[in-house]
């Protein structure tokens, strides 16, 4: 970031979309939300991952105007500060941040899934080899969250924002050799996430979920150290 304002002041004619804070970058979502009603008609369940909060808020707000019980489920990574956890390094990139974006609004969010990179890669795999979908992992810790979602809610109209394509990972996630260089792959996908009472860091082989209940980062139970720390 202080790399980027270096250059805005150096070149006057630089544009930044500035994705973390624009709002244009939530409202942008508008059109998915009414692809989604076109397609499926009542939405009960949108899944979907975090990072700078533009696709999934952006189409929650909307969709939580025409459906009022819209259940939303974020999906974010272990060491991402978004829903509480310190920073850290992360295996899984596309989703989860380090800053804390004005895009993202916690008030929206019903549950949240924190989904280590291994269990994704496999969620990844399994979308190519079970459904033809030549997707990234972001789009398979999203997938992992949505098919467990939907097995236990039969009745509900899930719908899932897959957000990246394959084609960036043919020399990591789809090559057997880089996985097999992963302490702890291969791993199996577990049946459903561990559930916490309370934000609990995990690893690179976990899956966990959280209850949300559509509260700010300050009123979840240690949300609000990390809150006042990337705040000031």
């Amino acid at each position: 970031m202080e790399r980027l304002q270096a250059v805005r002041e150096k070149d006057a004619g630089t544009f930044w979309p500035a994705q973390y804070d624009n709002p244009d970058n939530c409202y942008a979502y508008g059109r998915l939300a009414e692809w989604f009603v076109r397609q499926v008609g009542q939405v009960d369940c949108l899944v979907g991952c975090a990072g700078s909060g533009g696709s999934l808020c952006g189409t929650a707000a909307i969709l939580r105007e025409v459906f009022p019980e819209l259940v939303v489920i974020a999906v974010d990574t272990p060491r991402s500060v978004l829903f509480g956890h310190p920073p850290g390094q992360r295996l899984l990139r596309g989703l989860g941040n380090s800053i804390l974006p004005r895009n993202l609004d916690h008030r929206l969010i019903d549950e949240i899934h924190w989904v280590g990179a291994l269990p994704a890669f496999a969620a990844t795999h399994q979308l190519c080899r079970d459904h033809a979908l030549f997707m990234g992992p972001t789009s398979g810790a999203a997938a992992l969250v949505a098919q467990w979602y939907a097995r236990h809610r039969a009745g509900a109209m899930t719908v899932v924002i897959l957000p990246d394509e394959g084609f960036r990972y043919q020399e990591t996630v789809f090559n057997h050799n880089w996985l097999a260089a992963l302490n702890g792959w291969p791993v199996a996908i577990a049946d459903a996430p561990a559930t916490l009472e309370k934000i609990v860091p995990g690893g690179e082989g976990t899956w966990t979920r959280m209850i949300w209940g559509r509260r700010v980062l300050e009123e979840v139970p240690s949300g609000g150290e990390t809150a006042r720390r990337l705040r000031g």
